[in-house]
C-alpha cells in the first residue's frame, strides 16, 4: 500500500482523537437544537473516521489468496490458500469480509458473506453491488485480508 495513505490512517487517528475529545466535552451543554445537531454531526464524522481507520489498516495487510471450498456438511465455504494447499482454519459466516476476483473485469472486489434464498436457490453469497451479488461457489478465487 502507498505509504502516503498509511500516514493519512495516522493523521486521521489523530484528528479523530481531537474531536472526540471536543464531542465529549461539548456534550455537558447538550441543550438546544444547534447544540443537538452539532453533537449528532461530529458523533457521526466519529463514526465515519472509525470505519476508514479500520478500512486503510485492512487493506495495508497482506492478502491470503486462494479458492473456495464448500464443505457439504456444514454447508459452508472455507478459503484453501493457493501458497500452501490448506484450509485458513475457519468457515465464512454473515457478515465475514472477503474479496473476490472477477473473471469477467478482472479486478478485485470488496464485500461480505450474506446468506439468503433467491429465486428457489438458498446459500452464502457475495454481498458487492458492483458484481449484483452473486452466489459463492466452490473453486471461485478469493482472498482474505488478516495478521498472521
Amino acid at each position: 500500500m502507498n505509504s502516503n495513505y498509511l500516514n493519512a490512517s495516522e493523521r486521521l487517528e489523530r484528528a479523530k482523537t481531537d474531536i472526540k475529545s471536543l464531542w465529549e466535552e461539548g456534550q455537558n451543554d447538550n441543550k438546544g437544537f444547534e447544540n443537538k445537531q452539532a453533537y449528532r454531526i461530529l458523533e457521526n464524522i466519529i463514526e465515519n473516521m472509525d470505519t476508514a481507520i479500520y478500512k486503510l489498516k485492512r487493506y495495508s495487510m497482506e492478502a491470503i489468496e486462494g479458492e473456495l471450498l464448500e464443505d457439504s456438511y456444514l454447508d459452508k465455504f472455507e478459503l484453501i490458500r493457493n501458497d500452501n494447499g490448506k484450509g485458513i482454519g475457519y468457515s465464512f459466516s454473515c457478515g465475514d469480509y472477503l474479496e473476490v476476483f472477477d473473471n469477467e473485469s478482472r479486478e478485485w472486489y470488496a464485500g461480505r458473506v450474506e446468506h439468503t434464498t433467491r429465486n428457489g436457490v438458498t446459500g452464502y453469497y457475495f454481498y458487492c453491488n458492483e458484481l449484483g451479488h452473486p452466489f459463492l461457489y466452490g473453486g471461485l478465487r478469493a482472498r482474505v485480508r488478516r495478521d498472521e
